[in-house]
This record gives C-alpha cells, structure tokens and sequence, in this order.
C-alpha cells in the first residue's frame, strides 16, 4: 500500500462544464495562455520530496482520494485547456503511480493509454527498448546533477545497442528549481546532440512514441 502521495495535472481557477466556444476563447485575449497557467498546474512528487508540495497543495487533491472517474474527468479539462493553446497536439504525461487507496487501489494505466500517447513510468537509470517499451510506465534517467561526461556515457551507451534514453530535468542552472543540471553540462550536451545527429535522433518523448507506435520501427 502507498504510504506517501503524488499529485498529477489539476486544474485551477474558472469551472468548465463544456468547451469554452470560440467567442469566449477570442475575449480571452492575448490573456488566455497565462490564465491557462495558472490553472493547469502539473506537479509529481516522489516520497523523497513529497514535503516541499504539503504547504501549499489541498489535501483535495491527494490522488490516494481520488476515483478513477475524477481522475479521468480532470485529465480530460487539463487537455482540453492545453488544446486551445496548441490546437490539440499530442501529449504525454508524467508521471505513472496510482489512484485510490486500500481496496481501491488502482493503476492509471488504462485512463493514460486512453488520453496519452505515452506516459513516464519511474527513474530505473535504464535505457527503454524501442521494440518492447511500455508507453504507460516508460522508464528514464534523473539527469539533476550529472556531469556531461557521465551524460554522454549513458546515451553512447544507449545508441551501441540501439536503446532510447529518456532524461528527466527538473530545472536547468542552479536558481531553477532545487533540482538542476548545471548551465554548462546543458549547453555541452546540447552542443554534442547536435554534432551527433546523424547517429542519435534526440526528440520530445511524445514524437518518439509516436513514432513507435506507427509502426515504423526503432
């Protein structure tokens, strides 16, 4: 049984029971994507830092609380507003746990496959095989704190046998977040991505999985 809590998109600020139409989308105005902001606000936690969220975020909003209908229902309000920004692009989501607690515990699995084309799993430090992955639980690497060496290790190691390396950043400098990879070690991987481009396709996990899910191979 879980003993701690996570928390996934909840959204905050004016109810919607339908789609906004288009003419309340235009009185929005140049205002629409902070106010979106401020109510979409997408948080996981783990049991090492699920301190630093118990301040400020409702116990409403525990999803050992949750039902898998709620669940579905506040998933679908975060998309729909992320959709009037972007016009409706594909998604994944972060990150895989489970809703309800006791009896009523249960994976999201299934709500995840239904609204995502993929879904981060937990940290495993273990490449992800592009002809076996698990969309709903893709496994990554805590990239926070490294060195470019060691960064550049893994993916070499990863591109040798044909694997997908999947990082997770919390904030990138120090200032960003209590969790960071340093300026410098982001620019020295970002340069060297860009010298390797023709031997490592790197991409948002999203078009990756997409990729694979066509059917078009690894």
């Amino acid at each position: 049984m879980r003993s701690h809590r996570f928390w996934k998109n909840t959204v905050f600020g004016e109810p919607f029971t339908s789609q906004p139409s288009p003419s309340k989308t235009r009185r929005l105005g140049k205002s629409w994507p902070q106010r979106v902001t401020n109510w979409a606000i997408i948080r996981s936690s783990t049991p090492a830092d699920v301190s630093i969220f118990e301040s400020w975020l409702p116990e409403y909003y525990d999803l050992a609380d949750y039902t898998s209908g709620r669940f579905r229902d506040e998933l679908r309000v975060a998309n729909l507003l992320l959709d009037l920004l972007d016009g409706g692009k594909p998604r994944n989501y972060g990150n895989n746990c489970t809703i309800g607690r006791g009896d009523d515990e249960q994976p999201m699995d299934p709500i995840l496959d239904e609204l995502f084309v993929a879904a981060r799993g937990t940290i495993t430090e273990r490449p992800v095989d592009p002809r076996q992955p698990a969309f709903t639980r893709l496994g990554h690497f805590n990239g926070d704190g490294k060195n470019f060496a060691q960064l550049r290790a893994e993916i070499e190691d990863a591109r040798s046998r044909g694997e997908w390396v999947i990082y997770m950043f919390h904030g990138v400098g120090e200032g960003t977040q209590g969790l960071f990879v340093e300026d410098e070690v982001h620019r020295q991987l970002i340069a060297w991505l860009d010298q390797e481009r023709d031997s490592i396709w790197t991409a948002p996990v999203v078009e990756i999985a997409s990729h694979l899910q066509s059917g078009s191979g690894a």
